[in-house]
């Protein structure tokens, strides 16, 4: 329908799992690839040596010019939009907040019930981490930039020392990209 269709294009009326859209966004982070989320990494014995190693399923789904992009416009979101909350100190962030209503089964939507989320991947220039939060039902605010940014930062920042992924120079700066730069052929 037409209301379908307008949905769409602020992102209502679309279901995607949170891994799904971290997959997404991990393609973006990677220059191009969707590699097919798992749970299991390797399988070793109780020597420690190793029986089996998953190899990761991959599969080109955006150009590496077009992910390059994306990865600019993300950063530009964080540095100067409404993911300034998730921005971490001596490293570039690329991201996104969501603020979005709760569904109701009738296809209508729940007054007053909403869904805050941030996702994003960290350092930006050189990604290492991905990170997708999702917060049902927030009380005390219910923007993504207000509830889920600043647990994104919390979490990466934890994380990238536990990763021990040192600073870079890049992130004290933020590379400017216009939105409107597309080019045909992309």
């Amino acid at each position: 329908s037409l209301m379908q269709l307008a949905n769409i294009g602020f992102g209502q009326g679309i279901g995607v799992t949170p891994i799904q859209l971290l997959s997404a966004y991990c393609a973006v982070a990677n220059g191009g690839y969707r590699v097919r989320p798992r749970v299991i990494k390797a399988i070793s014995d109780p020597d420690g040596r190793v029986e089996y190693i998953e190899a990761p399923e991959r599969e080109r789904i955006l150009s590496e010019k077009t992910a390059e992009r994306m990865r600019r416009v993300l950063t530009q979101a964080v540095e100067e939009g409404t993911g300034k909350a998730a921005r971490i100190p001596g490293r570039l962030v690329a991201g996104k907040t969501g603020t979005a209503q709760k569904p109701t089964p009738e296809a209508g939507f729940r007054a007053g019930l909403y869904i805050g989320s941030f996702i994003g991947f960290v350092p930006a220039d050189d990604p290492k981490l991905g990170v997708i939060v999702v917060i049902d039902e927030p009380h005390n605010g219910y923007y993504g930039s207000v509830v889920a940014a600043p647990a994104f930062r919390a979490i990466g920042q934890r994380a990238l020392m536990q990763l021990r992924v040192p600073p870079s120079d890049a992130g004290e700066r933020a590379p400017r990209v216009s939105v409107a730069m597309a080019e045909h052929g992309d």
